[in-house]
């Protein structure tokens, strides 16, 4: 057989940068995995080499907070990005940096510091997303520690006051808060758009026009080409023009994720023509998700990014499949068939990251997208002629047009915030990998006919695939998971038993348990237990009951506890079954068996001991093992608990009154003898928790002891006896 050498070639550049695309993927998987698995207490001290200061420039970007700046040094090691924080300094030196500046830091390694990680799963993490903007460290300094450098101003100065230039043009325009929606709109810089209007225009599913995406990037291709268009300009050069167009936009939006991602793209599909080899659609998408990757394989921290490339793809596989085989009435119009693929595809991806959908937001993003294309059009007009000598008139019919596009995307978020679920925004737990794996696969057999066809013809073999698939995911699915959040100084326990959820107490509220229930996948809770009213138990249950489904409340019967009264008619207010526990209540949920515990002898005064101390104990048992939740009790409740013979061997302790040394006490723990004991304490807190002495002799008693202040979250998973371990963070 002879060699073709042009088979071989088209071989070659089929797989090759997919093959490319797949390497640089799981390298930079592992570099995000080892970022999120990296020890929290080493000693970072022998990086910061900087010597007497550093030297850099400093400028406000659009990823930039409240008193927030980005700080580039530049030394003899390189470039390195610091996220600079500047509420220590004076209103006038402050008024200088975020202006655009070169300056010097004096003893950096004094105002240098990690970025915090989250103790809980599903918590903002500033470490991860300052990774994903290829940011390692903050830095606080001082007022004294600055000092200016006169320097030329480089192109990321210029860029920062250029969108400065661009905001007072609008705002003389416009007014400020209507300035601000269309700088966000623009730009992406939301930092002067109120939290009502953000959150009307989350609600109504339209906040993405806000995140400078792929689409801004549309519209201004499509608006050059038009300008060039008509001028006596080859094809060659207007497709040069026009990268060199896009490139600018990217610089003055602060090279976004997802800006970026469509500047690769575009500038891949109009080189291709301009050397007149026609590229692929997927091969650009493939080459921009590699070079953004290899520039920083945190952008996998990055939701924008994800979410830039699922839109991409949904547009590219789902949007012509979706026309030619759902609708097969006629020609439907594009931009419908966009929002349907869209929203198809990155369904999931919104609600694992975000836990809210808006059915209306499909709807909504038809017309809020056209319109939002129009405002940035008129908003860069506005900017031009504001700043053009005897351009009023034009400077004044692009403002009312702007302010009246602006007031419909008001009124189309007001509106769209304002409709009830299900038609309205609602809250949706998050899905696990293996649900959205699923939900991709049964997407592509779907909408695709060949994918289709092909199961349709094995209907016998699919049918065999999917019960093997149901039952293994069912296998992974039988087991118990005890997951203690980390809420500080208080006590917030997740306990699920093949889809029974169940949460014990909720923390003091400052710790948004809610939201991590969403996280988790929690919509509806099968049952909640308080087991005393201290607010460090109960802080957080008012919005737990607003924003989930409770089917029981189960309560110790102790009329002198405020924090349990208010707690029960909180759960009356939501229709939530209350049962109240004056001795012993026992009960089976699914296949555990519930037993609670109270001191009733201890129900009768207010006092704080007293209320320690007629806290609910609660036993959950199954073939999985066992777990044992303490509440507050002291040594008084522990010895009478005994004394009755409630205590029994357990796998998991949640240790008593955040390991006080009022508790614990050794005969006791002997007759638990748990394998692992979780204290739940905060870090740094003024009571001196936990007690040296409880943890020796829990130690004696052969547990692995946990703390929250240490360890962040604590998840066990138990089955069938087994039981394995994870810790938020790594000590």
């Amino acid at each position: 057989m002879s060699f073709d050498k042009i088979k071989f070639e088209k071989a070659v550049g089929k797989f090759f940068i997919p093959t490319v695309l797949c390497i640089v993927l799981a390298v930079s998987a592992v570099k995000a995995f080892n970022l999120s698995n990296e020890k929290e207490n080493v000693s970072f001290e022998n990086d910061l080499n900087y010597g007497e200061y550093i030297e850099g420039y400093v400028y406000n970007s659009c990823k930039c907070g409240k008193n927030q700046l980005i700080f580039v040094s530049e030394g003899n090691s390189g470039k390195e990005k610091f996220m600079l924080y500047t509420y220590k300094q004076r209103d006038d030196i402050k008024s200088k940096l975020e202006q655009g500046a070169y300056i010097k830091i004096k003893n950096p390694a004094e105002f240098i510091k990690r970025p915090e990680t989250a103790s809980n799963w599903g918590e903002f993490d500033s470490k991860k997303y300052l990774a994903g903007q290829k940011i390692k460290y903050k830095i606080i300094p001082d007022e004294k520690s600055v000092s200016f450098v006169n320097k030329r101003k480089n192109i990321a100065i210029i860029a920062a006051n250029i969108r400065n230039d661009i905001y007072m043009s609008l705002q003389k325009a416009l007014g400020d808060e209507k300035a601000s929606v269309v700088m966000a709109i623009l730009t992406g810089d939301t930092s002067g758009v109120s939290s009502e209007v953000i959150n009307d225009y989350r609600n109504s599913g339209i906040a993405h026009i806000m995140a400078v995406s792929g689409m801004h990037v549309g519209f201004v291709q499509t608006a050059i080409i038009k300008l060039l268009s008509r001028k006596r300009i080859n094809y060659a050069k207007r497709n040069v023009l026009c990268i060199a167009g896009l490139f600018a936009f990217a610089v003055i939006a602060d090279f976004s994720p997802s800006v970026t991602r469509a500047v690769l793209q575009n500038t891949y599909l109009l080189g291709g023509k301009v050397l007149k080899r026609p590229a692929s659609k997927v091969s650009a998408l493939e080459i921009a998700c590699i070079l953004q990757l290899i520039y920083n394989p945190y952008l996998l921290f990055n939701s924008g990014f994800v979410l830039s490339y699922a839109a991409a793809i949904s547009i590219l596989f789902i949007q012509p499949r979706i026309s030619k085989r759902v609708f097969v009435f006629g020609k439907i119009p594009s931009f419908l068939t966009t929002g349907i693929s869209v929203n198809l595809g990155m369904f999931p991806l919104l609600v694992t990251y975000f836990n809210s959908f808006s059915p209306i937001g499909v709807i909504a993003t038809i017309f809020a997208g056209k319109m939002a294309g129009a405002i940035c059009g008129l908003g860069f007009g506005i900017w031009l002629f504001g700043s053009l000598p005897f351009c009023s008139f034009f400077f004044k019919i692009l403002s009312s047009l702007a302010s009246l596009a602006v007031a419909g995307l008001n009124v189309i978020s007001q509106a769209g915030s304002g409709i009830p679920p299900p038609l309205g925004s609602f809250r949706v737990p998050g899905m696990n990998i293996c649900v959205i794996l699923v939900y991709y696969a049964l997407i592509v057999i779907l909408v695709d006919r060949k994918v289709f066809t092909f199961f349709k013809k094995r209907i016998v073999v699919t049918g065999i695939v999917i019960i093997i698939v149901v039952l293994s995911v069912n296998a992974t699915y039988r087991k118990t998971t005890v997951h203690f959040f980390d809420v500080g100084q208080g006590l917030s326990v997740l306990y699920k038993c093949d889809g029974i959820c169940g949460l014990i107490d909720t923390g003091e509220g400052d710790t948004d348990i809610s939201e991590l229930l969403f996280k988790e996948g929690v919509g509806t809770l099968d049952f909640v237990v308080l087991t005393h009213g201290h607010s460090d138990h109960t802080g957080g249950f008012e919005k737990v009951a607003s924003e989930h489904k409770i089917k029981t409340l189960i309560v110790p019967e102790n009329s002198a506890d405020e924090g349990i009264e208010k707690a029960v008619i909180t759960a009356k207010k939501y229709s939530v079954k209350v049962i109240c526990v004056s001795e012993e209540f026992h009960c089976k949920i699914g296949r555990t068996d519930m037993c609670f515990y109270l001191n009733s002898e201890m129900a009768t005064e207010s006092s704080e001991t007293n209320i320690n101390n007629a806290s609910l104990v609660m036993f959950a048992k199954n073939s999985d093992g066992t777990a044992v939740f303490t509440g507050d009790i002291e040594a008084e409740t522990e010895n009478y608990m005994a004394k009755k013979g409630c205590f029994e061997q357990a796998d998991i302790l949640q240790v008593a009154h955040h390991g006080s040394d009022t508790g614990t006490l050794d005969k006791n723990v002997s007759i638990i003898s748990p394998d692992y004991a979780i204290i739940s304490v905060g870090k740094n807190n003024s009571y001196g928790h936990p007690s040296n002495r409880v943890i020796d002799t829990l130690e004696k008693a052969g547990a692995a002891v946990c703390r929250s202040d240490l360890c962040g979250a604590i998840r066990i998973t138990l089955r069938k006896g087994k039981a394995h371990l994870w810790q938020k963070l790594k000590i």
